[in-house]
């Protein structure tokens, strides 16, 4: 049974390198463009293929291993968001992020309709400005999926990675002042690089998808799925948990 779960994770993990390696092809070769929803897709393949085969190999031949080699996936993973997420949001020209190169750098013209257009300091302006333009037939559904339901889920990761990869769980209002932060650097980044909009509606709706999926991670049914994900009843039937 070893060596057939050990046979099976290695198919799966040479599957998944040359997935991985076509990620990269498309991503980084020139003249080479893959639609967004793809490469997440890819990724997501990706992550779910190192996944299995870090699963099949969770309590074979020793459970402490296993454990470590699953947290190494897991990490692998978040790496894998935290590119997925800068690339959207930096560099991404589908979703409009083509900047005018550095803000210190930028003609003072296209500045000043950077500074006029793309910046919002004012909590809620934008969402209510999207729901209004919604509700006055203006902009459609997708519209409004794609620039506010977006950004909550654009944030979901974070609290699925961050109840995998630690065992360490700071409150919610702690983790969520943690998210905002996250999402202000971000928000910095667009605003210096001129891509995309800085807007204090994206940090509170980021915010909130990132501690809305905390919050599901630390209740019972998130840990319970956290137990599944790492195996522990296998392990503990073994004898080797702690």
């Amino acid at each position: 049974m070893k060596t057939a779960k050990a046979r099976g994770a290695l198919l799966i993990y040479l599957l998944t390198a040359v997935m991985l390696g076509v990620y990269l092809f498309a991503e980084f070769g020139k003249g080479i463009s893959m639609p967004p929803l793809t490469r997440l897709l890819l990724s997501l393949i990706i992550f779910g293929g190192a996944f299995c085969g870090s699963r099949l190999l969770a309590c074979e031949p020793e459970p402490e291993k296993g454990r470590i080699l699953l947290k190494l996936t897991f990490i692998f993973g978040f790496v894998l968001y935290i590119w997925m997420l800068i690339s959207f949001v930096l560099l991404d020209s589908y979703f409009g992020r083509v900047g005018g190169d550095f803000i210190w750098r930028a003609d003072p013209e296209y500045l000043t309709n950077y500074l006029q257009t793309s910046v919002n300091l004012y909590p809620f302006k934008t969402i209510v400005g999207f729901l209004q333009r919604f509700f006055g037939g203006q902009i459609t559904l997708y519209g409004v999926a794609v620039n506010l339901v977006g950004n909550v889920l654009a944030f979901l990761p974070f609290g699925f990675f961050a109840t995998t990869i630690t065992e360490k769980r700071p409150s919610p209002i702690a983790f969520a002042l943690l998210m905002a932060a996250a999402s202000s650097v971000i928000e910095l980044a667009q605003l210096l690089t001129l891509a995309g909009s800085c807007d204090v509606d994206d940090v509170i709706l980021n915010a909130l998808g990132g501690t809305l999926s905390y919050l599901f991670f630390k209740s019972d049914a998130g840990i319970r799925f956290n137990n599944f994900l790492y195996n522990r009843k296998a392990i503990k039937q073994k004898g080797d948990i702690r």
